[in-house]
């Protein structure tokens, strides 16, 4: 088989959130974008490769010529105005050849992509095979009907559609005399060109992958550690306050007991940030969809967890076990909640119904005061004023018992909404 990737884009998005290292060279599980293409084209019979990348990526093109593997990487290096014109500037490689054609910031499991690679070979009559996905990730995805094992359209509004593009194409050499054609007639995204084959009576066939990740912002790298490590600097921040409030309360006659109560007022603060974080982040997802938010499921942390073993991978194994526990403190108490995600996404592909949600941020708009208050501003300023009236120990109480109220009632009427909307939907 003969492989191409398309690696000309800038990482603009990136670049703006500040991101500075070029993209192909940004790490995977360790190992750089581009390389572990490579290692996925050799595992599965890699003739040729050729490589778009743009004329600014000269560290990548270094890069990628310092690399050894049993099949010829064909290095093309220009700038191109878009994804369509870097598979033009392919044609010549690659002749009348089959190939494979990815982006390169497809993430996928190498096992389906092995399975998609051989599943051609049963699909005689298509001119092309596209991986689609019921994984949406994308800020801008590209619907997909099908029917019959072939796809009928590709949509670039948000529709009810189950599958979307995921950046992996099968494609025979009969595409090349119409992505000339789609050219001339001034089309620069590959989107329109799968539109083109399909109006122009070509055969266009699908494999489905379990989730294709694509890797374009700074959160899909960064968002889960970036929270783990927000929580622990939190944890500790609180802890030390606790610690010298008592300090303070004992050099004013208190006895040393009063470290117990210190303990408990934080004992419960945990509790109280990871459920206000949680439900912030719910009401994101119900205001913008998953898109706008860091909502996650233990599951699916989970299998992040398991891919990784203490001997190989030990430090990212470390922080994925506390951010599995972190979530599964969340869904402990949010039952209900847990079973309205569950139909969402099941039932709706993770888009609710817009009347349904509607509803949904109404009844959740009143508690987000509750949600900021049980975070940082409010600790800050009861402290604030404990600290003014020389009287620390009510900061303690503060925390104990307004909290821990605020926190029930915050649990309980999420629970109620959760309910509410699990049967209208």
């Amino acid at each position: 088989m003969n492989y191409a990737i398309i690696a000309a884009g800038t990482g603009s998005r990136l670049y703006n959130e500040g991101v500075f290292l070029q993209k192909p060279l940004m790490k995977i599980k360790g190992t750089p974008m581009i390389k572990r293409l490579f290692d996925v084209f050799k595992n599965n019979s890699a003739k040729d490769v050729i490589v778009v990348i743009n004329d600014l990526n000269l560290r990548t093109r270094d890069y990628i010529k310092s690399l050894n593997y049993p099949f010829q990487i064909k290095l093309n290096v220009k700038s191109t105005p878009s994804s369509m014109h870097s598979l033009f500037e392919m044609r010549e490689f690659l002749g009348d050849k089959d190939f494979c054609l990815t982006t390169l910031d497809t993430i996928f499991k190498p096992k389906e992509f092995s399975e998609f690679i051989k599943y051609p070979k049963s699909q005689t009559d298509k001119d092309a095979i596209m991986a689609i996905t019921s994984f949406i990730d994308d800020e801008k995805p590209l619907d997909i009907k099908t029917q019959n094992n072939n796809i009928t359209a590709f949509l670039d509004e948000k529709t009810d559609c189950q599958f979307v593009s995921g950046g992996i194409y099968y494609l025979k050499n009969t595409i090349w005399q119409l992505l000339v054609r789609s050219i001339a007639f001034g089309n620069f995204k590959m989107r329109n060109f799968q539109s083109d084959l399909l109006a122009a009576g070509l055969n266009v066939g699908y494999y489905s992958f379990s989730k294709i990740i694509d890797v374009d912002r700074s959160k899909d790298m960064q968002s889960r550690l970036g929270r783990v490590l927000d929580g622990l600097a939190g944890h500790l921040w609180f802890i030390s306050i606790y610690f010298f409030i008592s300090l303070r309360l004992i050099n004013e006659a208190y006895s040393v007991t009063i470290f117990i109560l210190a303990a408990i007022t934080g004992f419960f603060y945990p509790f109280q940030a990871a459920m206000a974080d949680y439900y912030r982040n719910a009401h994101l997802f119900f205001i913008k969809g998953k898109d706008g938010s860091e909502f996650n499921n233990s599951q699916k942390v989970r299998n992040d967890y398991n891919q990784y073993t203490w001997t190989k991978g030990f430090w990212n194994k470390l922080w994925l076990r506390f951010y599995l526990n972190f979530t599964l403190q969340q869904e402990t108490f949010s039952k209900n909640l847990q079973r309205l995600m569950k139909l969402i996404h099941e039932h709706y592909n993770g888009i609710i119904p817009e009347g349904i949600l509607t509803e949904i941020r109404q009844m959740n708009k009143p508690l987000m005061k509750y949600t900021h208050m049980l975070t940082f501003s409010i600790r800050a300023i009861a402290l604030l004023v404990a600290l003014y009236l020389n009287n620390v120990i009510l900061y303690c109480l503060f925390e104990l018992i307004i909290l821990n109220i605020m926190l029930i009632y915050r649990v309980v009427r999420q629970e109620q909404i959760s309910k509410i909307t699990y049967r209208n939907l």
